[in-house]
């Protein structure tokens, strides 16, 4: 089917060409990863191949979209959250993780929309009416909660306090 025979429901097809350019089949020109990010702001389908292999490629172009956004500015992913995304990739079920993940995001998409102003705009407790709706796969995970402590930090003694004297008198 060409680019003028696409129906309205099929997504958007983009072309991405050996030397990186992005080709939109449906406008016939060129686009922009600027102009692919505001396709995915706001909600449209679309697909990027390659244009040599027909490879579908459209997670390595949002993934690069996500590496743009966590260069510049205040990032989304701490250190720690991406170390834990990379040690999830050899253990366990991806497949489990990925539900958990577009589970909590769409949570927090439908409480932005319930409240109708951007997450960015709220205080840090922003979330706490739908805390506890998050997904309780993997044991009750909650992004949003303190750090639980270690098995070492709970073995400690806790400090013993010093007593005192009562006042003589």
């Amino acid at each position: 089917m060409s680019s003028a025979q696409q129906s309205p429901d099929s997504p958007r097809v983009i072309r991405r060409y050996p030397n990186r350019r992005l080709y939109d089949t449906q406008r016939s020109a060129y686009v922009s990863l600027a102009q692919i990010k505001a396709m995915v702001l706001s909600f449209e389908a679309f697909v990027v191949l390659d244009s040599k292999t027909g490879v579908d490629v459209t997670r390595s172009m949002l993934l690069q979209l996500l590496l743009d956004e966590e260069s510049n500015g205040v990032p989304l992913l701490s250190k720690d959250a991406l170390a834990s995304m990379i040690r999830f990739y050899g253990q366990g079920s991806p497949a489990a993780m990925q539900a958990w993940f577009e589970r909590s995001l769409g949570l927090m998409v439908d409480a932005q929309k319930m409240v109708g102003v951007p997450t960015a705009q709220f205080g840090a407790d922003w979330t706490n009416p739908w805390l506890a709706q998050l997904p309780s796969g993997f044991g009750g995970l909650n992004p949003f909660a303190p750090a639980a402590a270690t098995p070492q930090q709970s073995a400690k003694p806790a400090p013993r306090k010093r007593a005192t004297r009562a006042p003589r008198g």
